[in-house]
């Protein structure tokens, strides 16, 4: 009888990320090859992941390496990736409405982009499907009044 081959599922990049996430929130100090195995990932790959868990998850300052416990920690336990952005799409909006507004900071519209983003947010319904009805509303802010803040 010939044998069959089963296909290997791997993770993608977020889901990765995600057990990543979970497996340091668990206290166990994974190491990078730990955390190879656990994600059927090269070590360079968990090397970019754990870059990108502290750059564009907000793990910069949290996510630490214990050198006597020889694996990862968060200095917050309470740290945990925001597990309601399901998708692959959301998570790069979100990073991306992070970028905006760090470019804006400090300028006049910084506080109407901000509620625009609030807004949008407020409009999520529970599937994580934004509501049209809502989100689309005419709004009538000129940029001219934007900038008056």
């Amino acid at each position: 009888m010939a044998k069959q081959k089963v296909k290997k599922q791997y993770l993608n990049g977020y889901e990765r990320i995600l057990k990543i996430d979970h497996l340091i929130a668990s206290g166990r100090y994974p190491s990078v090859e730990e955390l190879a195995e656990e994600t059927d990932a090269s070590i360079p790959t968990i090397n970019r992941d754990l870059r990108d868990l502290r750059m564009k998850f907000g793990a910069e300052d949290i996510l630490q390496y214990d050198r006597i416990r020889k694996g990862f920690y968060y200095t917050r336990p309470s740290f945990r990736i925001p597990a309601m952005l399901t998708s692959e799409k959301q998570i790069i909006s979100a990073q991306l409405m992070s970028n905006l507004l760090n470019l804006i900071k400090n300028t006049p519209v910084y506080k109407k982009a901000i509620e625009i983003f609030n807004s949008l947010s407020d409009n999520i319904d529970e599937d994580t499907k934004l509501n049209a009805k809502k989100t689309f509303k005419p709004h009538s802010v000129s940029w001219n009044e934007s900038c008056k803040d």
